[in-house]
């Protein structure tokens, strides 16, 4: 597994532009920072992959160290005074079970939330069939990316490059939709979309980054009281990004 994720991230470095930013973090029972917001130039990218060669395994899991050690370095981007407007992404890749530091799941997605709303988003990528799914769905779907299963190196490349090409394309950011419906009337959203229920009392979906040209589907189901025919159902749907 430790060799499908350096190839995964050999194949990341190749693929990214001159102007762009790349931070690598290995996790086991400590966290090391191997490269911190290195500009990929020819340069940039040589160092970067000879750090990525180099790593081996260690002791434990200690996803949420190393997840959130990821984050700071990003953060620390952002906040420069004269820095550019990244389009910023964390992407996890694992094979295992998180067993020291954060491990719930809830506490995790609590994190990937706030994150989300300072601008910081999670992707995972869950490799082979050996990690913790709860884990790591927790961090993508409340970090505003997406859960990967990958068995191999090459799988791994060509599910985080797809999902960096559609970074690229992002025409919306941290997409939300709020649907509004009379108090009292049940919502529930259906599959696999991120909700929670507002101070409002409304249902807020978060979809997440949208490309350019591309579409999302979901599905709401909502219980409608009796009533006579020909009476109006309020219901309608906001969104925000």
């Amino acid at each position: 597994p430790l060799a499908a994720a350096k190839t995964a991230a050999a194949g990341i470095v190749k693929a990214l532009r001159d102007t762009d930013r790349l931070t690598v973090v290995s996790f086991s029972g400590d966290v090391i920072v191997h490269a911190n917001a290195v500009v990929a130039d020819k340069r940039g990218k040589d160092r970067v992959s000879s750090a990525i060669g180099e790593l081996h395994t260690r002791g434990m899991t200690n996803l949420g160290a190393g997840w959130s050690r990821g984050c700071e370095c990003l953060a620390r981007v952002m906040d420069l005074a004269d820095g550019p407007d990244y389009l910023t992404r964390v992407f996890v890749l694992s094979d295992g079970y998180a067993n020291q530091g954060m491990t719930e799941p809830a506490e995790l997605g609590h994190h990937a939330t706030e994150l989300r709303q300072r601008g910081i988003f999670t992707s995972a990528v869950g490799i082979g069939d050996g990690y913790e799914p709860r884990q790591l769905q927790a961090l993508a779907e409340s970090g505003g990316g997406r859960l990967h299963d990958a068995a191999d190196g090459k799988d791994l490349i060509e599910v985080v490059l797809g999902e960096l090409g559609e970074i690229v394309n992002t025409a919306a950011e941290d997409t939300h939709l709020e649907i509004c419906h009379p108090v009292g009337v049940p919502v529930q959203v259906m599959g696999t979309y991120a909700s929670t229920v507002r101070d409002n009392g409304m249902r807020d979906i978060a979809v997440g980054a949208i490309t350019s040209g591309a579409s999302r589907q979901f599905v709401v189901q909502v219980h409608v009281p009796p009533a006579e025919v020909g009476a109006r159902f309020p219901l309608w749907i906001k969104a925000t990004w």
